[in-house]
C-alpha cells in the first residue's frame, strides 16, 4: 500500500473539539469538473490536523454521511464541533455524532464574499473586513461593518455589505460560545483557511486534472505536505516563544487566589 493511502486510511483519535469541513471544485481535462472534500480536525489544545480527503460529484454536499462514517470507520467518536457551510450537512452530521454542534464558517463565508470582488481589490476588502469576522459579539461585528460600509470599498461594494450583513445571523451560536470554546473554534477555522489557502495556490499552479483519482491524490499529496509545513511553523514559533520568555526575569512571587475561568 502506498504512503498516501496509508495516510488517509491512518485511525484517528477518538475525540476532536473541532472539525472543519471544506469542498473544492477543481477543472478537468475534459468539460467535467472534479470535485474533493477534506476536513481539517482540531484537538482541544488546539493542535491540528487533516483527518481525510474524499473525491465528490460536483454539486451539493449529497457524500456528507459517507464522510462521516470514514471519519468513524478509522476512530473517531466525537466531534465537538463541526465547521461549514453546506446547505444540509448540519442536520447529517448532528445526526451522526450525538451531543456535537454544527457553527457556520466564517472563514468560508469571507473566502466566498472575496471571491465576488475583482482580484485589484480583493486585499484591501479582506483587510477592512478582517476585525468584523473576528469580532467577539454580534455588536462589535456591526459596528465594523458600518465602519467598512462607509468607506471608499463599502460604497464600492454595496453586494459584498449585503452578503455580510446576511452572514452575520448565521454567527450568532458562534459569539454566545463561552470566550475559550470561542477562540477554539475560530483557530481551527483560520487554519483550514490558511490550508484551503495553499491548496488553492497549488491547484492553480497544476492545470486541469485527467479524472477524479488524479484530482484526489493531488489534492491528498498537497494537503500533507501543507499539514507538514504548518507543523515546522508552528514547532518554530513555539520555540522562539520560549526562547524569549526565557530572557526575561522572573518577577517577584505574589499571594494570591486563583480563580477559575470556566463557566
Amino acid at each position: 500500500m502506498c504512503p498516501m493511502v496509508n495516510w488517509l486510511a491512518r485511525p484517528l483519535c477518538h475525540r476532536y473539539a473541532a472539525a472543519v469541513f471544506s469542498r473544492i471544485q477543481l477543472r478537468g481535462s475534459t468539460a467535467k469538473s472534479q470535485a474533493v472534500c477534506w476536513v481539517v480536525g482540531s484537538s482541544i489544545d488546539g493542535e491540528a490536523e487533516v483527518l481525510g480527503a474524499w473525491s465528490a460529484v460536483p454539486g451539493p454536499w449529497v457524500a456528507s454521511e459517507m464522510i462521516f462514517s470514514a471519519l468513524q470507520a478509522r476512530g473517531t467518536e466525537f466531534i465537538r464541533f463541526c465547521i461549514g457551510n453546506p446547505t444540509g450537512m448540519g442536520h447529517q452530521f448532528t445526526g451522526a455524532f450525538e451531543r456535537s454542534e454544527f457553527v457556520a464558517s466564517v472563514e468560508q463565508v469571507l473566502q466566498s464574499i472575496q471571491s465576488q470582488v475583482p482580484p485589484r481589490d480583493r486585499l484591501e476588502v479582506s483587510r477592512h473586513l478582517r476585525p468584523a469576522a473576528d469580532a467577539e459579539n454580534l455588536e462589535a461585528a456591526r459596528s465594523e461593518l458600518a465602519k467598512f460600509q462607509a468607506s471608499r470599498l463599502g460604497e464600492r461594494y454595496p453586494e459584498v455589505v449585503q452578503h455580510w450583513s446576511d452572514a452575520l445571523a448565521g454567527f450568532v451560536p458562534i459569539y454566545g460560545l463561552h470566550p475559550q470554546l470561542r477562540e477554539l473554534v475560530r483557530s481551527a477555522d483560520r487554519t483550514a483557511a490558511e490550508v484551503r489557502e495553499r491548496l488553492t495556490r497549488a491547484i492553480l499552479r497544476h492545470g486541469p486534472f485527467v479524472d477524479a483519482d488524479a484530482a484526489l491524490d493531488f489534492v491528498a499529496g498537497t494537503l500533507l505536505r501543507t499539514e507538514q509545513s504548518l507543523d515546522r511553523e508552528r514547532a518554530r514559533a513555539l520555540a522562539a516563544r520560549h526562547a524569549a520568555q526565557a530572557c526575561v526575569p522572573a518577577a517577584p512571587a505574589t499571594r494570591c487566589l486563583a480563580v477559575s475561568t470556566l463557566a
